[in-house]
């Protein structure tokens, strides 16, 4: 017994040295792939982990860290002062924006921006983050249901972004994390939600933890995501629309049932968002993200992949939709393509894509540093607007 207990002690010490050793060559060497800021959720499929902190570097390199509360913003009191005006952002990646500094997102130049609105009159304005990486629609739906009301916003916005959040919203068309991910469907004209069919696993979850401070886990993380995303991509949705799936899905009028079903489940979660901010007696705004190719400096470029996807491509088909749609609805609108492709056309600037990062596209991919500042620009200018009416 003495021995095997010796063998043993033997082989946790060994390991051990070798685990430090590998953590300390990565180190050495400068690897790092980006941390996790997300736990398993079972309503929402996942969600930001409160306290959680690291770096992200797939576009641009930031430091990311998430709040008490489970935002990627700045600490926040729940309690609102009467002096306080709050607007809450709904949305996905572009929303959370990890790829800029917290400074430099939407929301926060929407708030410096919003001190000198008329309307305000010396209260304190405060935008609150409520974006997640991933989310739909009905995620989003769910999470104004159980998290935002709390807060007493006076403004809502869904920050809709058209380059994913209308296939996202049906699980025979999402490219990844379908079975994670909740739905609604329409039965009898009335939202009825879907439960995920899976959960990401407690080991995935304290992996993602362990990515936060350890370089090895950050590697041994990224390998096994990885994987697992590439095996969750919707083969069935690829064979069935070919080699632009899903780009031709977005700008082009819906040819299949799945999308019309799509687009249909994602205006009635919009019009759901709508009603139920006017119980609350607070004011919706419908925001239309832009997607790179709509923006891209290049006029050409943007040629290129209309005449790639098929015609009658149209690029603005989604933002003019939506439009048309919120018009119809009584929603009030901002369609940011139309001011961000100004910019880019006067200024032949970026608004998309980094120049770092181990997935940088200069041009391509999220917003970049002027991207948002150009966008929290019309957004406070918007708000401002509904505010004084």
């Amino acid at each position: 017994m003495a021995n095997r207990l010796k063998d043993l002690l033997l082989a946790a010490t060994s390991a051990v040295a070798v685990l430090a050793l590998a953590e300390g060559m990565l180190r050495f060497t400068g690897f790092r792939y980006s941390s996790s800021f997300y736990q398993r959720d079972f309503e929402l499929g996942w969600k930001p982990r409160p306290g959680a902190e690291g770096v992200q570097d797939e576009e641009g390199e930031t430091r990311v860290a998430i709040n008490g509360h489970g935002m990627r913003d700045r600490a926040r009191e729940l309690s609102k002062g009467g002096g306080v005006v709050r607007v809450a952002l709904l949305g996905d990646s572009f929303t959370e924006a990890k790829q800029v500094e917290l400074n430099q997102t939407f929301g926060a130049v929407a708030e410096e921006k919003l001190k000198g609105c008329p309307a305000i009159a010396g209260r304190t304005p405060e935008v609150l983050n409520f974006g997640v990486s991933h989310y739909g629609t009905a995620q989003e739906l769910m999470t104004l249901e159980s998290k935002v009301w709390p807060w007493q916003p006076d403004v809502i916005v869904l920050a809709f972004f058209t380059g994913n959040d209308v296939y996202n919203n049906h699980a025979g068309l999402n490219p990844i994390y379908a079975d994670t991910t909740p739905y609604y469907r329409l039965v009898n004209g009335n939202l009825e939600r879907v439960a995920p069919k899976a959960m990401f696993s407690p080991v995935r979850e304290w992996l993602g933890r362990a990515a936060n401070w350890s370089r090895l886990a950050q590697l041994i993380a990224e390998a096994w995501l990885g994987a697992a995303a590439r095996a969750g991509v919707n083969t069935a949705a690829v064979s069935r629309f070919g080699k632009d799936y899903p780009d031709r899905l977005v700008y082009h009028a819906p040819d299949s049932g799945e999308m019309r079903e799509a687009w249909d489940v994602t205006e009635a979660l919009i019009a759901a968002m709508h009603r139920q901010t006017g119980v609350h007696n607070a004011k919706f705004l419908l925001m239309t993200m832009t997607t790179a190719v709509q923006v891209h400096p290049e006029v050409e470029k943007r040629e290129e992949f209309r005449r790639r996807i098929g015609s009658p491509a149209n690029l603005e088909y989604p933002d003019r939709r939506l439009e048309g749609f919120a018009a119809g609805q009584g929603i009030a609108s901002l369609i940011l393509l139309d001011p961000m492709r100004r910019y880019a056309d006067e200024t032949r600037a970026e608004l998309h894509g980094f120049r770092r990062g181990r997935a940088a596209a200069p041009g391509f991919g999220h917003w970049n540093e002027t991207g948002h500042r150009v966008a929290g620009e019309a957004l406070a200018a918007k708000v401002c607007e509904l505010l004084a009416r």
